[in-house]
């Protein structure tokens, strides 16, 4: 995780299960993210992220991406792009979610990321803070995947 809130808020907070209760919670400024890491390279065919469970939080995710790649906070090439979210007029989501993205493309016909951590990034801007429920990230061992 780029930082952290306090001691009860760390990246571990974000694939413990637990979708209403605990947060992983960054401290404020630029380029704030939190990888999840699988030991072993994977393929990633779908990423979802529970929201932080309080309605006048929801719009602090505001724009995000979505990474695949060999190292945590890795937020560009040779880590490969799953998704960018950008909302609508609100500028936010309204709810916890969950909010479910294909690495597969619009389309769903690109090449799915290979990588060992799956980063969650928000990009630029002054002040931002991440603050999410859960990271839950779906795919294979790269090892028994079939070729691209």
């Amino acid at each position: 995780m780029s930082s952290s809130y306090g001691s009860t808020s760390g990246a571990d907070k974000c694939i413990d299960g637990d979708y209403t209760n605990g947060m992983c919670h960054s401290g404020g400024g630029t380029e704030r993210w939190v990888s999840i890491e699988f030991g072993e390279s994977h393929v990633i065919d779908t990423v979802s992220i529970y929201n932080r469970n309080s309605w006048y939080q929801y719009s602090r995710i505001g724009t995000y991406e979505v990474w695949v790649g060999d190292a945590a906070g890795q937020v560009a090439a040779p880590a490969q792009l799953c998704v960018t979210k950008t909302w609508g007029a609100d500028g936010h989501p309204t709810g916890q979610g969950p909010y479910e993205w294909s690495c597969s493309g619009p389309n769903g016909t690109d090449p799915l990321p290979r990588g060992r951590f799956v980063t969650v990034n928000l990009p630029g801007g002054s002040s931002r803070t991440l603050n999410l429920a859960e990271i839950i990230a779906y795919g294979v061992p790269a090892a028994t995947a079939m070729p691209p």
